[in-house]
């Protein structure tokens, strides 16, 4: 019981760094609520996402509340997580890498009840993209009588918009789980939704200049503003603000074909709800300064109000898996998760985007060459490896967007092995350079602390 006013202190201090931090660099949330950012806990994700079917006796797994009543000790975990990203169009290549706090969670055991509260990240925008559209007037054209096949202007300019976007939304909840009877268990979970997202999209068109001859002199060419471009530039600013109530339920049955042969079903189901958003839109007209800063000049519409005129709705969620093993030695499993599109429609620029199912599919598993042995440290390491195949839910200029990755991890005893540290990483792939689009080559990392404790004794065998 020493360590619990540092474990309080903890849960004190890391809920404000989780809500302030921004870790996304990917232009792909850009749409709707953003980017998921929490997949699960580390150790799950580590096997590719087996979020459904993932419980032991020392994790939390808020993924599925029904894992709770599984908890045999007291366990107080936190992560983080990172990535480094190459962005690829068709004409460069950028890079950039962000880190953050994943997750704080708390689960305790009950007896045949259990219980768990944390923090976690629920989405993330964080973007910046810059494009240019040339265009052509022919009416603009400035002949050279000399050389007619090279005039002095051929009615070229050019549109520059900039596309930026920041913020996310967290997630807070309390859950608990029973189990009526042996190896099976129920749970819910109540999430609180909160956070803020702006975005912005800022066009402008450029005067032009080209060496054409200096009054009426075709021996003298002087650099001269052939096109005009537009006076002002327009900018189109959004803000959205959301805070509701989300739940969800779980299930999770684990049985025996044999003393060394297990299996555990797992499912999922998150209720969708209509919510509403504070929410403002301005659309105004600026100009440059010396400096280049911004100077507004008209606002050429304005909206506020606590919804959007479609009406919002958080779109419901599930998932379903199945997992066989000797799990003290080795388990293999799948999963499959989904969530059923938002009607949530803000500006999205120039792109063509559809909202479609958003659907991961995931197999993985762990092996522990031998969890008690008493002199070899590293046979009681566990191994942990994946796949994830992940439909985003999103069709933009008419290619859906596909993530797949190859993940991997290590589970590391602490002490006497009811606390641990898990490292995980993941090198995978994102959307295309097709259809003027972006293709992402990623790795991402997370790292977990669980620190275990008996606060309350009460024996359970599964």
């Amino acid at each position: 019981m020493k360590k619990l006013p540092i474990k309080i202190l903890l849960l004190i201090i890391f809920p404000s760094v989780l809500l302030a931090q921004e870790i996304e660099t990917s232009p792909y949330s850009a749409f709707g609520l953003g980017e998921k950012k929490y997949s699960g806990p580390a150790e799950s994700v580590s096997m590719g996402g087996l979020n459904s079917i993932f419980w032991d006796n020392v994790h939390v797994n808020p993924m599925n509340p029904a894992s709770y009543s599984f908890l045999s000790v007291t366990t107080f975990a936190i992560g983080g997580q990172g990535r480094t990203t190459e962005l690829q169009n068709t004409e460069e290549t950028e890079k950039s890498t962000h880190v953050g706090v994943n997750h704080l969670l708390i689960g305790i055991p009950m007896g045949k009840w259990g219980a768990a509260f944390g923090f976690m990240p629920s989405s993330s925008t964080g973007y910046s993209v810059n494009s240019e559209e040339k265009l052509n007037d022919q009416s603009l054209i400035i002949d050279n009588p000399n050389n007619p096949s090279n005039p002095y202007y051929d009615g070229d300019y050019s549109n520059y918009y900039s596309f930026n976007g920041f913020g996310g939304v967290n997630r807070a909840f309390i859950g608990f789980s029973y189990s009526p009877f042996r190896g099976f268990s129920v749970g819910v979970n109540a999430n609180y939704q909160f956070g803020n997202i702006s975005r912005s999209v800022r066009m402008y068109t450029p005067p032009v200049t080209a060496k054409i001859p200096f009054e009426g002199d075709d021996e003298t060419l002087v650099d001269q503003i052939v096109y005009e471009g537009s006076q002002y530039g327009t900018k189109y600013d959004e803000k959205l603000r959301l805070n509701d109530w989300q739940f969800d339920m779980g299930v999770l049955y684990t049985g025996e074909f044999t003393d060394k042969l297990h299996y555990t079903l797992g499912t999922t189901f998150g209720l969708g709800n209509s919510t509403e958003l504070e929410y403002t839109k301005y659309l105004y007209s600026f100009k440059f300064k010396s400096n280049g800063a911004e100077i507004p000049v008209d606002t050429l519409q304005s909206v506020s109000g606590s919804h959007l005129e479609s009406g919002i709705s958080l779109p419901a969620y599930g998932s379903a898996g199945l997992s066989i093993g000797n799990y003290s030695k080795w388990m293999v499993g799948v999963n499959y998760e989904f969530s059923e599109p938002s009607n949530l429609e803000i500006n999205s620029g120039s792109y063509d985007v559809i909202h479609k199912r958003h659907q991961k599919y995931s197999i993985g598993g762990y092996f522990t060459p031998k969890f008690n042995s008493i002199n070899r440290y590293w046979q009681r390491v566990t191994y942990r490896g994946g796949f994830k195949y992940e439909e985003l839910g999103l069709n933009i200029n008419g290619v859906d967007i596909i993530d797949y990755s190859i993940n991997f991890g290590f589970g590391f005893p602490v002490g006497n092995g009811a606390s641990n540290i898990s490292l995980g990483g993941a090198f995978g792939t994102r959307g295309t350079t097709d259809a003027n689009l972006i293709k992402e080559n990623y790795f991402n990392f997370v790292v977990a602390f669980s620190l275990s404790d008996k606060w309350f004794k009460k024996n359970k065998f599964y």
